[in-house]
């Protein structure tokens, strides 16, 4: 027997769980929607793979012709401790797979148990970069793993080829602002460039929130987006206060800051001083829009929670005012809005089409993949602690229960002295016999003596029939001491409670149990007994000790079922040696039966599987 103690967690840094498999597509569809980070994209894109195939790291090389650059790492402790060298290994590898283009693998020569799988992104003729994997294969095949990561390799190319950033050309103001426009003006509706156009602003400004405002064709203000917010709701006491602001800016046509700017073209506002009472923001800029004509056509507030310098800010939104008007204007313009998007939406919606195909065969070829990874195949079951032997004490005689020195749970040594019987009748039925048969041996004797010979032997055989009865009352006064013919404990014998009773012949008093070695009994459920076999490995764990665990072998099974709380099970059973005592017969616990290596799939869809096939049996 093998007695060991649970895992306890690793200390320090951080666990990367592995996915929920039936979950996996939402969870790659999440990814491409954060084309806009691409660095963030390749870091959970790693992590996700990492949980995948229970990497111990992983690296996505950006290919700059000469030497592959690291655009995104993560590399666990234990890989880095396999090797001093591994990111070195790691681009090696990767440069092998991109001059190649195919996959690349190799073990590691510190710890051959681990394999590094490099796997070129892009397409052929131009390989944009290369994700590199270190796996634990151990004894299972590289196959398997070889075609996941290749199929992740082709799912990042695919995600990082619809990344499409807005980068500023330069830090020119204009060049920002209209990089902003050009990126709005692309989305497919009115409402979604709103969402887009207060976004791109938020993030450009560094503010906490946005809040835009379109002139209608009176002149009047209306709230048409805010940030954090999908949809703007008219009625509410905030949207009525935010447009009371934006009025007040397009009425005096130049932009209004609280706490006052350090610009004297930038006014303060009584408006905008209750506006931040009403938010938790602490500093506001309105900025109006209009054309060149001097027409209104929207205006803005931006928020920010601390007071600070907005100089540059303020310099650059009045650089940028008219080209903001233009894009609003656009947008408001609803009919050469839609014409305009019509053929994007088209095309849009043709490379989305394009993207879900492709995601779609990605996930089913790569779950697919999946479902053939080999993994350990366990089985549940209840166990019970049985003692190897019993040995029962009995009583040779009849006679009456005189003193009983121990109770169940005691443990006894061999030779202890059990229970005593009363021997006052048995003494003088010996006193008895053994007077007659002195009676029996003077008669004899006389006999003799007179010359009766006839006489003398019927005196002689009466003393030896009386003798008999005598050392048959002698062997009856050696066992009315009841004595442990083992060391172990007592089972059952509460005799404490009878004791002066009269017992009889046969009765069985006492039963002893060695405690050196203890058989557990596993009770394999029917439908399991077909993948139990002798020799099995088995982890168990008893109540009674929760926080040990016991290793063994499966010995023998039952070739008969038994039924054992209301089930039909067969019962498999192993030793384990007892030396402290700590197992007693009745324990129970659950046990875990390593039944060896199975495919993911089957594992997951076997019950399925036979419920299918029992159902065609039963209807058709």
């Amino acid at each position: 027997m093998n007695e060991t103690s649970p895992n306890r967690p690793a200390q320090g840094g951080s666990v990367i769980l592995r996915p929920d498999i039936q979950r996996l597509s939402g969870q790659f569809i999440r990814l491409a929607e954060k084309t806009e980070n691409r660095q963030q994209l390749i870091l959970d894109f790693l992590q996700l793979s990492i949980g995948l195939i229970n990497a111990a790291g992983a690296i996505f090389y950006r290919n700059d012709g000469e030497a592959p650059v690291a655009e995104g790492k993560l590399l666990s402790r234990q890989a880095l401790s396999w090797s001093g060298s591994l990111p070195s290994l790691l681009e090696d590898s990767a440069k092998d797979a991109l001059s190649s283009g195919s996959a690349q693998y190799g073990r590691l020569a510190e710890f051959p148990a681990a394999q590094i799988i490099s796997c070129p992104t892009g397409e052929r003729g131009h390989f944009s970069g290369c994700l590199s994997l270190v796996v634990l294969t151990a004894e299972q095949p590289i196959e398997s793993f070889l075609a996941i990561s290749q199929l992740l390799s082709a799912l990042l190319s695919f995600l990082l080829r619809n990344d499409k950033p807005i980068e500023p050309p330069s830090h020119n103001t204009l060049q920002q602002i209209a990089a902003i426009t050009a990126h709005v003006l692309e989305t497919g509706n009115q409402q979604e460039a709103l969402v887009q156009l207060n976004t791109q602003l938020r993030n450009w400004a560094a503010s906490d929130q946005v809040a835009l405002g379109i002139a209608t064709a009176s002149g009047r203000i209306v709230l048409s987006s805010l940030s954090h917010v999908t949809s703007v709701d008219q009625r509410t006491e905030q949207s009525r206060t935010l447009t009371k602001a934006l009025t007040e800016c397009t009425i005096q046509k130049e932009m209004l800051c609280y706490p006052a700017a350090d610009d004297p073209a930038v006014h303060s506002s009584p408006i905008l001083k209750d506006l931040l009472n009403f938010s938790e923001n602490n500093q506001v800029v309105a900025v109006p829009f209009g054309d060149t004509k001097g027409n209104v056509i929207g205006a803005a507030l931006f928020f920010w929670a601390t007071a600070g310098d907005r100089t540059y800010i303020l310099k650059s939104l009045d650089t940028g005012k008219h080209l903001l008007a233009a894009c609003l204007n656009a947008i408001q313009d609803k009919s050469s809005f839609r014409i305009a998007s019509s053929i994007r939406d088209q095309r849009q919606h043709k490379r989305s089409q394009l993207k879900t195909l492709l995601l779609s065969i990605g996930f089913v070829l790569l779950l697919g993949a999946i479902s053939f990874i080999p993994v350990p195949f366990r089985l549940s079951t209840d166990c019970l602690v049985q003692p190897i032997s019993i040995r029962f004490i009995v009583s040779r005689f009849d006679g009456i229960l005189q003193d009983v020195l121990v109770q169940p749970g005691d443990e006894v040594q061999d030779g202890d002295v059990l229970a005593r019987l009363d021997g006052r009748d048995n003494e003088l039925d010996q006193a008895a016999l053994a007077a007659e048969r002195n009676k029996a041996r003077k008669t004899r004797d006389h006999h003799l003596a007179s010359g009766n010979t006839a006489a003398a032997q019927i005196a002689g055989l009466e003393e030896q029939r009386l003798e008999q009865q005598l050392s048959l009352l002698q062997e009856k006064q050696k066992h009315l001491t009841l004595s442990s013919p083992i060391d172990g404990i007592i089972l059952t014998g509460d005799m404490k409670r009878i004791e002066g009773s009269p017992v009889g012949r046969g009765q069985t008093l006492f039963e002893v149990s060695p405690l050196k070695a203890m058989i557990v009994e596993l009770a394999v459920r029917e439908d399991h007994i077909s993948f139990v076999d002798p020799g099995m490995e088995v982890t168990v764990r008893f109540d009674a000790y929760p926080n040990t665990t016991w290793n063994g072998k499966i010995e023998t099974i039952h070739p008969k079922s038994m039924i054992r709380d209301n089930r039909n099970v067969f019962i498999a059973e192993l030793e384990f040696t007892n030396p402290e005592g700590r197992l007693r017969p009745g324990m129970q616990g659950k046990a875990k039966i390593d039944a060896g290596m199975k495919p993911l799939g089957w594992i997951l869809f076997r019950k399925p599987w036979y419920t299918l096939l029992w159902l065609k049996d039963f209807l058709f």
